[in-house]
């Protein structure tokens, strides 16, 4: 009887330990490849990823407690009262910007000294003046008297 008792505690506690191994593996995580970087073994709310140099982070995720929660740059914080433990960063590589293409420079040309047209004086006017008039002769006529 002990035997038996033994060995359905032995099968209860192996179907347990065989259930929460599989819990545990389908649990959702946070990606891993095709460009992600994953940061295991966190704590704290919040994380920030230092993005090497020439890449960028496009989007990120990060897992507290049971919550997987995707996002984007390279900040993440836990909103719940969980704390993180782990966090994936997709990184791309930076576009480098195409340089500005310059205008072609024309040579420049030295004006053309041409010469100045001679400066005449200007022509003054004729000035015309009123002729002065000729005094009017004054005849005086005095009345003829007989016999003076």
């Amino acid at each position: 009887m002990n035997k038996l008792i033994i060995t359905l505690i032995l099968a209860v506690l192996a179907i347990f330990v065989w259930r929460v191994a599989i819990v545990d593996a389908k649990q959702e995580t946070c990606p891993k490849d095709n460009g992600w970087t994953k940061i295991d073994d966190l704590s704290g709310f919040t994380y920030t990823f230092t993005v090497p140099e020439g890449y960028e982070v496009t989007d990120n995720c990060y897992k507290a407690a049971t919550d997987v929660v995707y996002g984007s740059g390279d900040t993440v914080t836990a909103e719940d009262k969980y704390e993180l433990s782990h966090a994936s960063f997709k990184l791309v590589e930076k576009e480098e910007p195409e340089p500005p293409v310059e205008p072609p420079v024309e040579p420049e040309i030295p004006p053309v000294d041409e010469p100045e047209p001679p400066v005449t004086p200007p022509e003054e006017p004729e000035v015309l003046e009123e002729p002065t008039p000729e005094p009017t002769p004054v005849v005086r006529v005095e009345p003829v008297t007989e016999g003076k």
